[in-house]
């Protein structure tokens, strides 16, 4: 919503998807997998980008 000089900086809450070795965080722009139960980050997306992270490493170490 553009008005003069307002915008609309509004956006749907964080959905959690809870999978069997994983957790997916989501706010519709970025997404997080993170490992169950370490927490290691293995999958960041970015308005539907693929994985940013190394995919040819192992998943504990895609820095």
């Amino acid at each position: 919503m553009e008005d003069n000089n307002q915008v609309d900086l509004s956006y749907p809450g964080v959905q959690l998807l809870r999978q069997d070795q994983h957790v997916v965080m989501s706010n519709g722009i970025v997404s997080i997998t993170l490992t169950v139960p370490g927490g290691a980050i293995t999958n960041v997306t970015y308005k539907g980008s693929d994985n940013l992270l190394d995919t040819q490493d192992r998943e504990d170490d895609r820095g």
